[in-house]
Formats: structure tokens, C-alpha cells, sequence
């Protein structure tokens, strides 16, 4: 994306600087980039950058159940945000309805413990009565037994655990410890939290780490 404004920066400024300088169409022409320019391989150059910054690929099936140690604050985005008992929205959309809401594109924060804490934006929420696809900001706390969060992708996650439990069907692998730091570089799948502490992952990481052990 970084690539394509540079290249589309350049090139306006060129087209600017014809015209002011009373340049006819044929040297505003002249202006812009020929085929060989260096301007035209600007952008996939900026793209394998924007490749290499994301977090990697994961591809080692994992499920992992997490009791987080204290309140912790999970940054992510997903398709779909299904929170049981969110079922009035405030602000400049304001909804009451009788069924649960899910909140389409997320894109925020949710703030684990007893009262669940909801913030960011997602491009509309649905329900078997409604769909309604305009942007909206969430601010919000609501006491919920599950949030279940789907479409993560190429997510990092760290917190402190009380209890990591993690199992593979790809490696066969298992890590199982107490009173840790988790760390998970990458992950890509489905997420649910069950407040106050519980994590349920259920996808594809890169690698986890959990004390001096290391899995992926």
C-alpha cells in the first residue's frame, strides 16, 4: 500500500509542476513515467515489504486452552465477533434488540475479567432479525459467560497463565504448565474467551512459547 502512494505521489507532483508551468498535454505526457521508469517497480517493491512485516504464516494445527492470571487486554481483529449478552448498542447507531448481536469485521480490543470490557469498531452487526453493514464504534462493558471471536489471522498474542494446556494433531505435541508466560507469534483461526480468565485458541500457530519451552 506504502508503495502505490509513493508512485501515485510522484507522479501527481509531476503532473502539478507540468501544468503549472503551462506544459501542453503532450508534455504533461511527458511527465509521467515510461515504462522502464523506476516509479514502476516502486510498488512491488513496498509490497514484499508489507509482506515482511506481517507476522508469519502459521502452519502447525494447535488447540490451546489458557486461565489467563490476571485481566488482560486482547488486541485482534476477526470477521465475526459473537458476544452472548451484547444485545443493545450505544452511539451513533443506537440498537435493542432481543437476540445477541455479532459484530461483522472487528477490529479492537476486549478486556477480560468479570466485567467484560468491548473496544473498536466493527462494519455492522447482525442477528436472524437484523443485518446491517455501517461502520460502528463500541465502547462498551457487558457481563458475558463467552465471546467467541472468528477469522483471526496472523495474530500475536502474549499474556500471564495460571494454566497453559496446548495439543497438536500435526506433531502430536503437548505442552502443559503452570504459573507461565505465554507467547503465541503468530496465530490464524477461531478464538473464545470465557470470562472472567479462560482462553479457548482453536487454529494454526507459527510458535508458542511457554517458559523455556517452545513449540512450532
Amino acid at each position: 500500500m506504502e508503495g502505490k502512494i509513493v508512485a501515485a505521489t510522484f507522479t501527481t507532483l509531476a503532473i502539478i509542476f507540468a501544468s503549472m508551468s503551462g506544459g501542453t498535454n503532450a508534455e504533461i505526457d511527458q511527465a509521467l513515467p515510461d515504462e522502464e521508469s523506476w516509479l514502476n517497480s516502486i510498488t512491488p517493491s513496498f509490497e514484499i515489504i508489507d509482506r515482511l512485516n506481517q507476522n508469519p504464516e502459521p502452519e502447525t494445527q494447535a488447540d490451546i486452552e489458557v486461565e489467563l492470571s490476571e485481566d488482560h487486554e486482547l488486541s485482534f481483529t476477526a470477521n465475526e465477533l459473537e458476544v452472548e449478552g451484547l444485545n443493545t448498542l450505544e452511539g451513533s447507531i443506537p440498537v435493542n434488540s432481543e437476540e445477541d448481536l455479532t459484530l461483522t469485521n472487528f477490529n479492537g480490543v476486549v478486556e477480560t475479567g468479570n466485567n467484560t470490557k468491548i473496544t473498536g469498531s466493527a462494519e455492522g452487526f447482525k442477528n436472524s432479525q437484523m443485518n446491517v453493514n455501517s461502520t460502528v464504534r463500541i465502547d462498551q462493558e457487558i457481563q458475558t459467560d463467552r465471546i467467541a471471536a472468528e477469522g483471526l489471522n496472523r495474530t500475536e498474542f502474549e499474556f500471564g497463565a495460571n494454566h497453559v494446556l496446548l495439543e497438536s494433531s500435526d506433531s502430536g505435541s503437548t505442552i502443559d504448565q503452570s504459573n507461565t508466560i505465554v507467547s503465541i507469534s503468530s496465530f490464524s483461526g477461531d478464538l473464545e474467551i470465557r470470562p472472567p480468565n479462560k482462553l479457548l485458541f482453536d487454529g494454526f500457530v507459527d510458535e508458542v512459547s511457554s517458559g523455556s519451552t517452545t513449540f512450532g
